[in-house]
């Protein structure tokens, strides 16, 4: 059993407080002699105690933590920011303190939680229909920094990373569209509010109809209900074969995020049709589901790992300043069988 303040205060005849005071307490500061200074450091060494870093911190007036707000699910690709998250504070000496508030406890409970531990800043990751502004923005601690994670906030003392997502899909399209692809579909999602829509949907539909305008095409967009990965794969697979079996069906889908893409391939092997050969598929998300099917799905792959990091090293700057309150991330495209890359565009090996 590890070692207690109370068990040094037993050994050396004083109080508990008067340990504590010893220990974490700052030398020259309280009523507490030199010599019980000494006396409780070396009992300490001799127990093994571990002094706890956070009541110590806040004794010395910071925490070294930052709260990490999720009104995400902690799922794949908002997981990823997590482990940012953790690496980058991890790196620099400070903890993590980790409230989910996606569908168990309010974000007033959460930010309670950030008040009592006195973290020096809050990242907070949601999905881009979420108002932070009412969850978050009125109840946060004054004064304490927040880097909001795929989520954009104009507003004093915060800090917001995106991903972005119009360049991501444009060039996806693009892609696709040097294949030699005339007829492409986009299986889009239909906002769960009118009057919040998802903000990253909403961009990555621009993307696919820049990338079609550019090129002098007809856009063909369907929208699909938000609602579960489930349903969603089996709704765009119902939408898709639809489509394919028009007398011009298309010759490609991208797809506002995997589970619709992953919809569209089941499609096409129903109809027997093969992929890429007959129809091409571009995704969102990179989710693993997405890399396990046949062919292996291409997808664009957020930068959620990477804004995970920055958010740290703006929270632990945040004095220096900055000219930017947003920043947008380029997200990676990666290119598998459903949609690869032609061997002619290969470097030599």
């Amino acid at each position: 059993m590890a070692a207690t303040l109370k068990d040094i205060a037993d050994r050396l005849g004083v109080s508990p407080q008067a340990v504590s005071m010893a220990l974490h307490k700052p030398e020259g500061t309280g009523r507490v002699s030199a010599e019980l200074r000494e006396r409780a450091l070396a009992v300490a060494h001799e127990l093994g105690y571990q002094p706890n870093r956070l009541a110590r911190a806040l004794v010395r007036g910071r925490s070294h933590f930052v709260g990490l707000l999720m009104l995400a699910a902690l799922d794949h690709p908002y997981v990823e920011a997590v482990r940012g998250v953790d690496e980058e504070a991890a790196a620099s000496g400070y903890g993590v303190l980790l409230c989910n508030a996606h569908g168990r406890k309010t974000a007033h409970e959460q930010l309670q939680t950030f008040v009592e531990n006195q973290v020096e800043g809050i990242i907070a990751v949601a999905p881009s229909n979420v108002g932070l502004s009412d969850e978050v923005l009125a109840r946060k601690p004054e004064g304490v920094p927040l880097v909001s994670i795929n989520r954009e906030i104009l507003a004093p003392n915060v800090y917001s990373i995106l991903m972005d997502n119009r360049s991501a899909v444009q060039q996806a399209a693009e892609h696709l569209i040097r294949l030699g692809h005339r007829r492409i579909a986009y299986l889009d999602q239909t906002p769960p509010s009118v009057t919040r829509p998802l903000q990253s949907s909403v961009e990555r539909r621009e993307g696919y109809l820049a990338a079609m305008q550019a090129a002098g095409l007809t856009p063909l967009i369907v929208s699909l209900p938000s609602q579960s990965f489930a349903l969603r794969v089996a709704e765009s697979a119902r939408i898709a074969q639809q489509l394919l079996t028009r007398p011009e069906p298309p010759t490609a889908f991208c797809a506002v995020t995997d589970w619709e893409a992953i919809g569209a391939l089941r499609a096409c092997q129903a109809l027997g049709l093969t992929v890429p050969r007959d129809v091409a598929l571009f995704g969102f998300d990179d989710r693993e589901a997405g890399q396990w099917t046949a062919p292996a799905l291409s997808s664009v792959r957020p930068a959620f790992h990477e804004a995970g990091r920055l958010a740290v090293r703006r929270l632990l700057g945040w004095e220096d300043g900055s000219d930017a309150d947003v920043v947008r991330l380029d997200c990676q495209l990666v290119f598998r069988g459903s949609a690869p890359v032609p061997c002619s565009t290969l470097p030599p090996v």
